[in-house]
This record gives C-alpha cells, sequence and structure tokens, in this order.
C-alpha cells in the first residue's frame, strides 16, 4: 500500500470515529425472553460530550464495517430496529455470529473500540 493510499484509508476509517475520545468501555452480556444481549458501555469526559457521540457510536454499529474480517458490524450485531435496546446500548448476536464477539472486537482493537 502505498504512502497516499494509506492516508485515505485513515482518513476514511477515522471519518467513522466519534469526535471525541472516551476513556472506559465496558461490555456486558444479559438475556431477556427474546433471548441473549450483548451491551457496549462508552465512558466520555461529560454528559453533553458522550451526547455529542451517540450517533457517530449508533452508525458505526449499524453502517460500519470491521478492520478484522472486513465484514459489516451488523453482521455480528444486531440491534437496528429496535429503539428499546438502541436507547439502552445494547444489540442481539447475529444468529451465525459469537456471543462473545464484542469482546474479541475489543481484544483485537477493531474500529467499535478505537478511540482518538
Amino acid at each position: 500500500m502505498s504512502p497516499d493510499q494509506l492516508e485515505v484509508l485513515v482518513e476514511q476509517l477515522e471519518e467513522q470515529l466519534p469526535a471525541a475520545s472516551y476513556d472506559t468501555v465496558g461490555i456486558g452480556w444479559s438475556a431477556d425472553d427474546d433471548g441473549p444481549l450483548v451491551a457496549t458501555a462508552y465512558h466520555f469526559d461529560s454528559e453533553d460530550v458522550a451526547e455529542e457521540s451517540t450517533d457517530a457510536l449508533r452508525e458505526l454499529y449499524e453502517s460500519g464495517t470491521s478492520v478484522q474480517s472486513r465484514r459489516p458490524f451488523s453482521d455480528y450485531l444486531k440491534g437496528e430496529g429496535d429503539r428499546r435496546l438502541r436507547r439502552r446500548g445494547a444489540s442481539r448476536p447475529a444468529e451465525d455470529a459469537a456471543l462473545n464477539f464484542a469482546n474479541q472486537a475489543l481484544i483485537s482493537r477493531d474500529l467499535l473500540f478505537v478511540r482518538r
């Protein structure tokens, strides 16, 4: 990859990240009557910054692509269409996805867990 191509790639990836950086992230698992749930929580410096970052994070989960697998994150976690889940920061694992996908994405520093 040429330096110019790398620069374009970095710019594309940075466009997908929230403008502000978070300092802590947590991942939790639970279940309800409809099956397993995966919750992710990001901590920002202030409530205002967190509010400003919500749409970018939601867009990343719904439309972003894994750097590791080059597949959409929506192939792994389903949250769109269920406002109750989105508001709580929760997703359902896709049918063929591992329940621990979020944990693996965190360990591998995939785009969902890259901070500025």
